[in-house]
C-alpha cells in the first residue's frame, strides 16, 4: 500500500515492494534512445535522470540491501553510492528529530516514540515502524558530528549527552573513576548562575585537565546531506582500501571528454577487456599476446606504455612522451 508514492505497509519480501521502482529505473535506462548512448552517455543519464527516481523513496525508508546491489555500480564515476545516500537522506530526518519542535510530524513521532526519553537515547523495538527503524539506524553517523550547543545547560546531562566537540565521542571523562555517573549532573550545575561563567572549582573537581545540537562538519553548525553522505561513504565504502590515494572527484572534474573520463575510470579499476583479463573468464582464447605487436602479454601496462605502437603514438602526440625502455 502506498500514499503519494511512499510505502505505508510492506510485504514479507520488501524487494517485491520496490519492484515497481526498479522497473521504472530499468525502463529509463533500457529505452531505445539510451541504447544508442555510449557508456559515458549512459552514466550521465543515470546521474541526471534515473537517480532521482529512488531518491524520493530513500528519504523515508531504508532500502533492502538487495536493492542497493541492483542500483550500485563501482565507485569513483561521479555517482553516489546508494547505501550511503540512503543513510544521509534519512539522517536529515534524524537530525530534525534532535532539534526543537519543527512541525506537526515532529510532534507526532515524539509522542509516539520519545515519550520519556530523547532521540539519542531511545532504544529500538521490534514493534517500531519501518520508518522509525530506518531513522534510528542513522544515529551512528549523526553521533560522529553532532553535539549540543550550550546556552543554559539545564537539559544536557554531563556524562551521557554529547556536548564537548574537542573530546572523543563528545563526552567528558571523569577525573576520578569512583565518581557516581548515575547522578543526574547537568551542565547547568557547572555554571555559576550569578556571573554566567564556568564554575572552575567544579570543573577541576569532576574533569580531567538554548541547548541544541550542532553539526560539526559545517561552519554554521547546520546539518547538510552532502557532508553526511561523505561520512556515510567513508563508513561503508571499500573503494579507498581497494584503490588508495585516488581523488575520484578531481578525476571526474577533468576538462576532457566524458568518454576519456570513463576510459580512465576503467583503467584505474582494471576492468578493460584486455586479452590477459579475458583469459580469466574465457579459457578458449587462443593467445593472450598483444593484438598489435604479438610480442608480450596484453596487459594494461603493456597496452598503454610498453607496446612499440603505443610508444610511437605517445611520441607523436601533442604532448610528446619518450617512453623508450
Amino acid at each position: 500500500m502506498t500514499y503519494l508514492g511512499i510505502h505505508t505497509t510492506f510485504n514479507r519480501s520488501k524487494k517485491e515492494d520496490y519492484k515497481e521502482m526498479l522497473e521504472k529505473i530499468n525502463k529509463r535506462l533500457e529505452g531505445w534512445k539510451s541504447k544508442l548512448l555510449s557508456q559515458a552517455g549512459r552514466s550521465m543519464l543515470i546521474r541526471t535522470v534515473a537517480s532521482t527516481i529512488h531518491t524520493y523513496q530513500m528519504s523515508t525508508h531504508m532500502l533492502p540491501k538487495s536493492i542497493y546491489k541492483s542500483l550500485n555500480i563501482k565507485g569513483g564515476l561521479g555517482l553516489r553510492k546508494m547505501e550511503s545516500m540512503n543513510v544521509a537522506l534519512l539522517a536529515k530526518t534524524g537530525w530534525e528529530m534532535s532539534q526543537p519542535n519543527v512541525g506537526i510530524w515532529h510532534k507526532l513521532l515524539t509522542k509516539k516514540y520519545l515519550k520519556s526519553t530523547t532521540f539519542t537515547n531511545v532504544a529500538s523495538k521490534n514493534t517500531d515502524s519501518s520508518l522509525w527503524k530506518g531513522i534510528l539506524k542513522t544515529r551512528p553517523l549523526l553521533e560522529k558530528c553532532m553535539c549540543f550547543n550550550i546556552t543554559n545547560g539545564s537539559s544536557v546531562k554531563v556524562w551521557f549527552d554529547l556536548w564537548i566537540p574537542s573530546m572523543k565521542n563528545f563526552k567528558p571523562l571523569p577525573l576520578n573513576p569512583q565518581i557516581d555517573l548515575s547522578q543526574g549532573l547537568k551542565v547547568s550545575d557547572l555554571i555559576n548562575q550569578i556571573n554566567r561563567l564556568w564554575d572552575l572549582q567544579k570543573l577541576q573537581l569532576f574533569f580531567q585537565p538554548t541547548n541544541r545540537f550542532i553539526w560539526t562538519k559545517t561552519q554554521n553548525g547546520r546539518f547538510s546531506i552532502k557532508s553526511a553522505h561523505h561520512i556515510a561513504s567513508n563508513m561503508t565504502s571499500s573503494i579507498n582500501t581497494v584503490i588508495p590515494n585516488i581523488s575520484w572527484k578531481k578525476i571526474w572534474k577533468f576538462k576532457i571528454h566524458d568518454r576519456h573520463k570513463f576510459l580512465l575510470w576503467k583503467i584505474l579499476w582494471n576492468i578493460l577487456p584486455t586479452r590477459e583479463r579475458l583469459k580469466r573468464f574465457i579459457s578458449s582464447i587462443p593467445s593472450t599476446n598483444c593484438h598489435f605487436c604479438d610480442g608480450s602479454e596484453e596487459t594494461l601496462l603493456h597496452l598503454f606504455i610498453e607496446c612499440p605502437l603505443s610508444r610511437i603514438l605517445w611520441s607523436q602526440s601533442n604532448w610528446p612522451l619518450n617512453l623508450a625502455p
